[in-house]
């Protein structure tokens, strides 16, 4: 398969923690962490690659 997999959307799905750290960013909060958000960036591309090698 040669495409990527998207939600309804167009973008690939995010864990759960990470849209709630944005929208606390949105309202004023703390940054968000630049580590984490790599880490949910890779681990989202892991899952995806893995999906399409199935």
């Amino acid at each position: 398969m040669s495409r990527i997999r998207t939600t309804h959307t167009g973008s690939l799905p995010r864990p759960a923690p990470l849209p709630a750290a944005r929208t606390k960013r949105e309202r004023g909060g703390a940054p968000l962490d630049p580590d984490e958000v790599r880490a949910a960036v890779a681990d989202c591309v892991r899952r995806q690659v893995a999906y399409l090698s199935e």
